[in-house]
């Protein structure tokens, strides 16, 4: 099964305990660019938003994988979670 990078993260954003390396695949792949829109509403569709939005947004605090992994990961991880957020928020249906 071929995942693209959005749907990677989504499905390592999905566990309750991330292991060390679920958590340096995070890094990485936060520090790419991504669709945040499509990870949004793939998350959303398939039931798991709030999981990888609390995995996401908590990233930088856990500070679970080696700095010189990720360069400027902390400053990346920020403006991700604030991205996923924004649009988080923007679609929520009161």
């Amino acid at each position: 099964m071929n995942l693209n990078r959005e749907q990677t993260l989504i499905l390592l954003c999905t566990n309750l305990n991330l292991s060390r390396d679920a958590s340096l695949k995070i890094a990485r792949l936060l520090i790419e660019d991504l669709d945040y829109q499509f990870i949004v509403s793939e998350a959303k569709r398939q039931g798991v938003a709030e999981l990888v939005y609390a995995n996401i947004s908590g990233f930088s605090e856990k500070n679970t994988y080696p700095p010189d992994s990720c360069p400027n990961s902390n400053k990346h991880i920020g403006i991700h979670s604030i991205e996923i957020s924004r649009y988080s928020i923007r679609s929520r249906k009161y």
